[in-house]
């Protein structure tokens, strides 16, 4: 059985000479790539972009393939601000509800086609370049064409992987690209959910509108419904599928290696750092935490704040308090240490789908501070932290109460370890990954009914 992995920008996670960004999305893929390599019987691969390596290479019992060079960028890679400008969040939802409504349908649909004047006349001198490079790959126009292909070097790729199924990770451009090759060439699609985001009921047929990460909303509701099966990583996830999707989802909860489990469990008394890892960007709101840190100027915070947008990276430098301390990249390895030598971990997300530094701290023991985000009610179920549900004010109280009160620490540590031990094995999701590929496979056959 041949898989498929697509996850682009994980190739740091195969190669740590490499210092690109990456999140949970990508950590997420090679946990599941790496680990369903180790069966017998699955022939994996997986696509990242191009950093100077070589095209194929064997690395943890997967076989790694960079897309194809390229000599033109793709037509749609991030030309927005659309004609929605900056404001995209509220004049997402006011054009939207134009659609809601027969009266004003036909503005919507005017919206939409103007919207596309804008994006096509923006991407006129990209989409020359890139139609000669099309037609420098004729045998891609033996399975069609679709609206959704990007760019020939992409599919190409995937089509001389030839794989059973393909694995992709949250909805975009980039995966209803993934979906109509899949589509056209008779294989096999399955989707991870990503991030809470990824169900937005925003995201409807054939719609211009463009989410924050610049992606438009009817190529993310294509690669969503195109899917012959979606995993999603908690309840709220699994009803957005199924209610504004027609999905039947299946949750699968994020992996972690218990193998970096400490030989020893660490101390409070020998951390001594509150630590914080994410996106330079709007949704992670790392400038909150200088204002905890600025509330809190006893204690010590390190961050590691991958470059995203300019603009709050600009205002991080120019704004960092003298008690933080600030690292733009850390090596996969690095992370089980840095979270071993933490206080706590701090989430200040607006949302998230089931984060991967909240598990790494789990694994390590360090409770976590989340403003918002909850996946699965687990650190309130589990009393694996504090969740303030947007207090900031609270958020800055309990930094202060776990800091100062031992016994709470503990017992919060302690209930983050038996949590992911009993709940995010390796080895348990891989298998629950397996069941799906296995169900999919019996649906194409026709040995069990398809999902309604």
């Amino acid at each position: 059985m041949k898989v498929c992995f697509v996850a682009p920008y994980a190739y740091t996670l195969f190669n740590s000479s490499r210092h690109f960004p990456f999140g949970g999305l990508e950590v997420q893929a090679h946990i599941l790539a790496t680990g369903l390599a180790a069966h017998q019987g699955f022939d994996v691969n997986f696509v990242v972009f191009d950093h100077g390596q070589a095209e194929s290479e064997e690395i943890a019992g997967v076989t790694v393939t960079k897309y194809r060079p390229t000599k033109f960028r793709p037509a749609t890679n991030f030309l927005w601000p659309s004609m929605l400008g900056k404001g995209i969040a509220t004049s997402t939802g006011r054009v939207l509800s134009l659609r809601r409504k027969w009266a004003t349908r036909p503005i919507y649909h005017a919206i939409m086609a103007v919207q596309s004047v804008i994006d096509a006349s923006r991407a006129l001198r990209l989409s020359l370049g890139t139609l000669l490079e099309w037609l420098a790959y004729p045998r891609l126009w033996e399975g069609g064409l679709s609206v959704y292909y990007q760019h020939p070097n992409r599919v190409e790729t995937y089509r001389n992987i030839n794989a059973d199924i393909y694995i992709g990770f949250g909805a975009s451009e980039l995966m209803a690209e993934l979906a109509a090759f899949c589509n056209s060439s008779k294989k096999k699609f399955i989707l991870f959910g990503a991030s809470d985001s990824d169900f937005d009921d925003s995201y409807v047929p054939h719609s211009n509108i463009r989410n924050y990460y610049g992606c438009r909303g009817g190529h993310c509701y294509f690669s969503l419904v195109s899917a012959d099966h979606i995993v999603v990583q908690n309840d709220l996830q699994e009803k957005a599928a199924r209610e504004h999707f027609g999905q039947q989802a299946t949750i699968i909860l994020n992996p972690i290696d218990l193998s970096l489990q400490p030989n020893a469990e660490r101390p409070r008394a020998e951390r001594d750092v509150i630590f914080w890892i994410g996106k330079a960007d709007i949704v992670k709101q790392p400038l909150l935490v200088f204002e905890i840190a600025k509330a809190c100027p006893d204690l010590h915070f390190l961050m590691v704040v991958n470059p995203n947008r300019p603009e709050i990276e600009e205002k991080i430098a120019t704004q960092q308090p003298g008690n933080v301390e600030i690292l733009q990249k850390i090596s996969r390895a690095d992370v089980p240490a840095a979270l071993e030598r933490s206080i706590l971990l701090l989430n200040t997300s607006l949302f998230e789908g089931f984060s991967n530094a909240m598990l790494e701290a789990f694994r390590a023991g360090t409770p976590v501070v989340s403003l918002t985000a909850d996946p699965n009610n687990v650190i309130e179920t589990w009393g694996c932290g504090r969740i303030l549900n947007g207090d900031f004010a609270g958020m800055v109280a309990a930094v202060r109460s776990l800091v100062a009160d031992e016994p709470t620490w503990k017992s919060a540590s302690d209930a983050a370890r038996a949590y992911v031990a009993r709940h995010h094995a390796t080895d348990v999701i891989v298998d629950q990954l397996i069941g799906v590929i296995g169900q999919v496979l019996e649906e194409a056959a026709g040995l069990r009914p398809l999902q309604a």
